[in-house]
């Protein structure tokens, strides 16, 4: 027979469910001392104590951002982001909400990457569910031009400018 695994090792089945917590169950036999206790210390000036009872009597604040508007209009994802970043920089917007606006802004470029992929992908299928291969005449066939991504054409575009 094997041995029998240690505490970790794959294998051992860990505590049985259902089984009590014996320090849960202790603290929470004394839970009226120990809050007691812990209200006299910081009575007393224990600055850690005071901080659990603050902390349990009045929750942080988290940032709660306001409504903006941000005048980004563009085709292009690029220029879009930099408007929101002097929004930031300027103090229009706080930090928060830039990684928030910005984490938008990334995945709306997804998006618009995955929208230009199947319309490629349906160019290349011949848009009648036709592979290119499938194809006779070299008529049906998408050309060259069509098959360019049309990301290309926005860097080039971009470029220009």
């Amino acid at each position: 027979m094997g041995t029998v695994p240690g505490p970790g090792q794959p294998g051992n089945p860990g505590r049985p469910k259902g089984s009590k917590n014996k320090r849960l169950e202790f603290l929470r036999s004394h839970d009226k001392k120990l809050q007691k206790k812990v209200l006299d210390m910081a009575m007393e000036g224990d600055v850690a104590a005071l901080k659990i009872i603050a902390d349990r009597l009045w929750p942080r604040m988290r940032a709660q951002a306001a409504a903006i508007h941000i005048d980004a209009v563009s085709d292009n994802i690029a220029e879009q982001g930099k408007k929101i970043i002097d929004a930031a920089l300027s103090g229009e917007v706080t930090p928060d909400v830039l990684r928030d606006l910005l984490t938008a802004l990334y995945a709306q470029g997804r998006l618009i990457e995955l929208t230009d992929l199947e319309a490629r992908l349906k160019v290349l299928e011949g848009l009648e569910g036709k592979a290119p291969w499938e194809s006779s005449s070299t008529e049906e066939r998408p050309s060259t031009k069509e098959l360019l991504p049309l990301r290309s054409k926005r860097r080039r575009k971009n470029r220009e400018k």
